[in-house]
Formats: C-alpha cells, sequence, structure tokens
C-alpha cells in the first residue's frame, strides 16, 4: 500500500513538468533572402520569414537578363550553390541571410569576390596547411576572422574551390580588408613549423583595377624570399557554371570547337519557335556568341 502511494505521488509530482516540457515550443529560424542588384533581378519566395524549426521553403532568383543569375552567398561569406532555385529546411545550419549574385555589367560595381588560388612552395617543406583571416579595416578594429583555409602537398598543383567570398559593400559604404596568413608547415619527417604573415597589400574592389582578376604577390623574406600569391575573382557566370561547358578562349582542340559549333548553329535553324528563346540562351552563353546570325 505504502509502495502505490509513493508511486502516485511521485506521477503527481511529475506531471507538472511533463505538462510543463510538452507546451514548450519547437524553435524557430529566420531566414531572409534578397538580390544583389534591383536593377539585375529578384527573388521570388519571400524576402524574411521567421518558422519553426524543420519547415520548409523555396526560393528563386530570376535575372531581368537570359543570363545574369551566377550563384546565391549566405551570409555575405560563402558560396553555396549556382542553381537559380534554392529548397531550404529551418535549422540553425541554415539559418541566415541569402544573397541572389546577379553578374554585373560594370566591373566597378562589383559587390562580392571568391578567394580561388594560392601558391606558397618554401624550401625544405613537403607540405603546408594554411589559414586566412580577414579584417575589416572600415569598422576601426583589426580582429580578425577566418576567411578559407586548407593544405597540400608542394610537390602537386593546388586549386582552392571559391566558396569563400568577400563583401566589398555597396555605393556609399565599401570595404577594405587586412590580409592575414597562418602557416603550418612540414619537412619530409613531418615536423612542423608555425609562422604568421600579414599581406602588405590591402584589399578592396578598387584594387582589381577595372579586372575581373586580382593577383596579389609579395615576398615572405622570413622564409628565403619564398614567393606567395593569392587570387581573387570577380563572381562570374563563367566561373559559376557546369565544367564541360567549351571556354574558347583557351580551348586548344581549334577543330573539335568547330565541329561543335557548326552542330549547334545546324540545330538552332530547325529548333521549334516556340522553345527559340530558352535555346538560344543556352547555346549563346556556351559559346560565348553574342547575336548568331541564324
Amino acid at each position: 500500500m505504502k509502495k502505490s502511494r509513493k508511486i502516485a505521488i511521485s506521477s503527481l509530482c511529475l506531471t507538472p513538468l511533463l505538462l510543463l516540457s510538452a507546451c514548450v515550443p519547437p524553435p524557430s529560424y529566420t531566414i531572409t533572402a534578397s538580390s544583389s542588384d534591383s536593377n539585375l533581378g529578384y527573388v521570388q519566395g519571400f524576402y524574411k520569414e521567421e518558422r519553426e524549426e524543420g519547415s520548409k521553403v523555396g526560393i528563386t532568383a530570376h535575372s531581368f537578363s537570359e543570363n545574369g543569375f551566377v550563384c546565391w552567398v549566405k551570409d555575405n561569406k560563402t558560396i553555396i550553390s549556382n542553381e537559380s532555385e534554392l529548397k531550404l529546411t529551418y535549422e540553425d545550419e541554415t539559418a541566415g541571410h541569402y544573397t541572389a549574385i546577379f553578374e554585373e555589367d560594370d566591373i566597378s560595381k562589383m559587390l562580392y569576390s571568391s578567394f580561388t588560388g594560392i601558391s606558397f612552395k618554401p624550401a625544405g617543406y613537403t607540405k603546408v596547411e594554411y589559414e586566412i583571416s580577414t579584417a575589416l579595416l572600415s569598422s576601426g578594429s583589426n580582429d580578425f576572422y577566418t576567411f578559407a583555409g586548407g593544405e597540400h602537398l608542394l610537390s602537386e598543383e593546388y586549386n582552392v574551390e571559391p566558396t569563400s567570398v568577400l563583401y566589398f559593400g555597396g555605393a556609399g559604404d565599401e570595404y577594405t580588408y587586412l590580409i592575414k596568413i597562418n602557416f603550418k608547415l612540414f619537412n619530409d619527417k613531418n615536423e612542423e613549423t608555425l609562422y604568421e604573415y600579414s599581406l602588405q597589400t590591402r584589399i578592396d574592389k578598387h584594387t582589381f583595377n577595372n579586372k575581373a582578376n586580382l593577383v596579389i604577390k609579395e615576398t615572405v623574406e622570413a622564409l628565403d624570399n619564398t614567393s606567395l600569391s593569392l587570387t581573387f575573382k570577380k563572381l562570374t557566370l563563367k566561373e559559376y557554371t557546369e565544367s564541360e561547358i567549351i571556354d574558347l578562349e583557351n580551348n586548344t582542340d581549334e577543330e573539335e570547337t568547330k565541329d561543335k559549333l557548326k552542330f549547334e548553329k545546324d540545330f538552332y535553324k530547325f529548333y521549334p519557335p516556340l522553345e527559340w528563346k530558352k535555346f538560344k540562351y543556352d547555346w549563346q552563353f556556351k559559346y560565348k556568341i553574342k547575336n548568331p546570325q541564324i
């Protein structure tokens, strides 16, 4: 009897706690989205939404020109997709702001640049690990935040996956960055040496000097005058499209290129008129030809 009373009393004590926990709503998160330039395109779906964890949403970037959308950038830091439509589930990792990037005709209006390459091969070492940090000069502080990182064997060529971006701000609010690199160098005995280097060059949109690519070259005197170079690129359609698209400027197989062009041109002549627009966009973009005379 006493045991039954204890169980009953325990149940009564636990009931309010269970009711309280059942009433606690699931966490909610905010996802926002916008266009990099309202004159170039817009975002369909929503502009600001706060929803419960697990909710799903779709947002789509629409360009006013047929080939203007480049990619989505999250929180002005990371390229996450080059597909115009994003399908997201509300959770901690997806919460944030998404910007649909549309390619500017004027490079001087560039808002974003991606980090695409590093070259650094100090003598006597076989592998390098690096972490690049940036500090926003206009913020009035020298607080550095991790921007990009990686590792590679110095005996191999190394290409950076272009996902990290610098945001240069809009008109009247231009950002300039300081850059610092922490190196971890390994010799053939796998012994490591730590080294920190701050770039002398400060980066903003004007550093590009109206060019799509920026290569910063400096000499690290403390490491036997080793050359260091970092490459940044304007976010462009060419950089964030399918790898099989032919680049006529760099393609060495001229005959193959001519054959493909002839095939596409002949096929285009007989393509159903109602589907002209989409195919014309695909064809012109792939082969970088404007206003083909068909």
